[in-house]
């Protein structure tokens, strides 16, 4: 076999994204990255405080009638005055079990965000409703009444002793409720325990909830001035634009309490969601293993706490990969990369956090995007599953992420199997004229792009280069390179039975057979290819592979065939094992072909 040597370090290898450390940094980054969700958690915060501030708006403008009504005395404004502000301050507080349900759907967002995990603003918003109302209703009940008790205190007595109720209710009552709302967010305690750990909390931690509290309530310093429409522009202001923030540094603040009071012992599943400490390998170890395990699931990966944190679009992706209720992929013969998983889903992390990493479903296929910054080349992936199911997470991810490393604009692409088998080619024609037509907006470059495919996703990849299956069909110009790893190139004698069995059906016809071999239809305009495979493949016959090139051969297709003295098949990038550095040696082949044209 013939090898090339390694390539260099590509110029657009990209250095390893930063994320949070620590819980300084995740405030900050989590500004950074949701500061428009932030902006609309202070809309909505202030939407369901203003029954509040109307009542209390409504008392001040009564207060400047009673003040330009010539025939009242000063002792009668006066009393009039604390009449009518205990009367408002009943419907200001009722307005406050109003702002309780807001609170009970915001506030889940809020942690949501302070962890840096997805957001879909109004299913989370009803679904913290949801959670929430019980224990946020009965405890802001409890506050209303103790505040309004309070200022029925301040506003009727006289002398020093008339704030002290209300000092007190500021000082205890309502930094308790501050610790519930964040507390009822995350864990599921009843009334009783809600409130007696609010109380450890507040008591172990109190100068820093005290100063929260002081912050929250500071407000009420507006409470002098005269001109009252400015009076409430600021309330209005404050609430939209620094209670936000406020409260994302209370929530990230009592992340990190949580954690170390609570978290670690007895929640360790959500302890320091958000912080990343080195690059999680023992984590993700755990995560392949639950993969790869016979009790994995359908949503193995979709319903893991730690992987929601930038996982959004990968976790729906792969939820359109496979049914791993009917498909076990056990990794005992030790074939797939286990540390090249790893590295990459740690790379795919890395690469949401700066949004470069989409999702896209359509009826019959979807496609994760890893995106370049600069306008780039494009490659297309196709992993394995014998039109059964797509083998994306080992197969395909670390090859997709090796290839955005080179500098490519990569598509990992879901292709539909089984029953829609046949409609492969199809769906992958049309999602390559979409790219063609958007190159602009998609800042993306269609001239030399290339497609890499695994097994069957290898027979898809090499049926692009037909005319009567391909793109050529539709008028649009072909791969400048199909990458075939251990391909199922023929439907005749010497094919793969069980992808056979799922294009084609179990009695398929002679003008299918036909059609869908390869090997006859390879024409001189095929496209250059990089082909390789064990030599004795323990699932897909070597013959495939040699069909293929013999083929090429008599079309005089230029080509690239490595061959390995192995038995292995579904090696992926394969990392560490015999086939090791192919995807160099394929990128080198591709920049020999691209510069000499």
């Amino acid at each position: 076999m013939k090898k090339y040597s390694n390539s260099k370090k590509s110029i657009y290898s990209k250095k390893p994204v930063k994320l949070p450390s620590s819980y300084l940094e995740l405030f900050f980054d989590t500004i950074k990255q949701n500061w428009r969700t932030i902006i609309l958690i202070g809309f909505f915060s202030l939407l369901f405080f203003l029954p509040s501030l109307f009542f209390m708006f409504w008392d001040d403008l009564y207060f400047l009638q009673l003040l330009s009504t010539p025939d009242l005395e000063v002792s009668e404004i006066d009393a009039l005055r604390i009449t009518s502000t205990n009367f408002f301050n009943v419907f200001v507080c009722l307005g406050l079990l109003f702002a309780s349900v807001g609170v009970s759907g915001l506030s889940r967002i809020n942690l949501l965000i302070s962890r840096e995990e997805g957001v879909i603003f109004f299913p989370d918003f009803n679904k913290g409703v949801k959670q929430n109302i019980r224990t946020n209703f009965i405890f802001f009940l409890i506050y209303g009444v103790l505040l309004y008790l309070s200022l029925l205190a301040l506003n009727t007595f006289g002398g020093f002793l008339r704030i002290v109720p209300f000092a007190l209710v500021q000082s205890i009552v309502f930094p308790l409720l501050l610790i519930i709302i964040e507390t009822n967010t995350i864990y599921d305690w009843s009334l009783k325990h809600s409130l007696i750990n609010a109380v450890f909390i507040y008591i172990k931690n109190f100068f820093v909830i005290i100063i929260f509290a002081l912050l929250f309530t500071s407000i009420l310093l507006l409470d002098g001035i005269r001109y009252i429409v400015l009076k409430y522009i600021l309330y209005a202001l404050i609430i939209l634009l620094i209670y936000p923030f406020l409260t994302l540094a209370m929530r990230v603040y009592f992340n990190k309490i949580l954690d170390r009071d609570i978290n670690k012992i007895h929640y360790p599943e959500i302890y320091k969601k958000g912080i990343y400490e080195a690059v999680n390998d023992e984590y993700f170890e755990n995560v392949i293993s639950k993969f790869y395990s016979e009790e994995s699931t359908y949503h193995t990966l979709k319903n893991d706490p730690y992987l929601d944190h930038y996982y959004y679009h990968l976790c729906s992706f792969l939820d359109e990969d496979v049914d791993i209720k009917n498909k076990k992929l056990m990794n005992d013969d030790g074939v797939w990369p286990d540390d090249a998983i790893i590295e990459s889903l740690n790379f795919l992390r890395g690469l949401s956090y700066k949004k470069q990493l989409t999702y896209l479903a359509k009826k019959l296929y979807s496609v994760l995007a890893l995106r370049q910054e600069n306008k780039s080349k494009v490659a297309i992936v196709l992993a394995g599953g014998g039109y059964n199911c797509v083998c994306t997470l080992p197969e395909d991810i670390p090859v997709s992420v090796d290839l955005f490393k080179k500098g490519f604009t990569v598509f990992s692409f879901v292709y539909p199997t089984k029953n829609d088998a046949k409609e492969a080619s199809n769906c992958l024609n049309s999602f390559i004229s979409f790219l063609f037509k958007n190159q602009e907006k998609m800042n993306i470059d269609m001239e030399d792009y290339i497609i890499v495919g695994f097994s069957a996703g290898a027979h898809l990849a090499a049926s692009i280069g037909t005319n009567h299956l391909g793109v050529s069909s539709l008028g649009l110009v072909k791969p400048k390179l199909l990458v075939l790893a251990y391909p199922v190139i023929t439907m005749k004698e010497k094919t793969e039975v069980g992808t056979k069995n799922n294009l084609l059906g179990l009695k398929p016809s002679e003008e299918d057979i036909e059609k869908y071999s390869i090997e006859e239809h390879i024409s001189s305009d095929y496209p250059n290819v990089f082909v390789w495979q064990c030599e004795r493949d323990n699932v897909v016959d070597f013959s495939n592979s040699l069909l293929l090139v013999e083929s090429l051969k008599k079309a005089e297709v230029d080509y690239r065939f490595e061959s390995f003295n192995d038995d292995a098949h579904g090696y992926g990038i394969a990392k560490g094992k015999i086939a090791d550095g192919w995807l160099d040696r394929m990128y080198q082949y591709y920049l020999l072909i691209t510069k000499s044209k």
